[in-house]
């Protein structure tokens, strides 16, 4: 029953940014997704090599569990947010 109830609000939550999404204008929309797909593409490499990491070594569970992997995908979200940001910064630019 708690396994249903934090997929469920999880899922909620990815719903309701989604939608908030719609409420962003161009630049803010593409910071969103070009961290999220930073993200995703740095989450698959980390899930990838600890795969195969594992299959020569045993990794213990104490130190590569789920529940460690979670606030490293955030930080990979944060990541991918920082050089988004970065790249559509347009403060620094001089207009005549």
């Amino acid at each position: 029953m708690l396994t249903i109830v934090s997929v469920s609000a999880f899922a909620l939550f990815i719903y309701k940014f989604f939608r908030s999404i719609y409420f962003m204008d161009e630049v803010q929309i593409k910071h969103q997704m070009e961290a999220f797909v930073l993200a995703f593409a740095l989450g698959l490499l980390l899930l990838m090599t600890l795969g195969l990491i594992d299959l020569y070594l045993d990794l213990n569970p104490q130190d590569w569990n789920y529940r460690f992997l979670v606030p490293i995908f955030i930080l990979f979200y944060f990541i991918g947010l920082f050089i988004a940001k970065r790249k559509y910064n347009f403060e620094d630019e001089k207009f005549n």
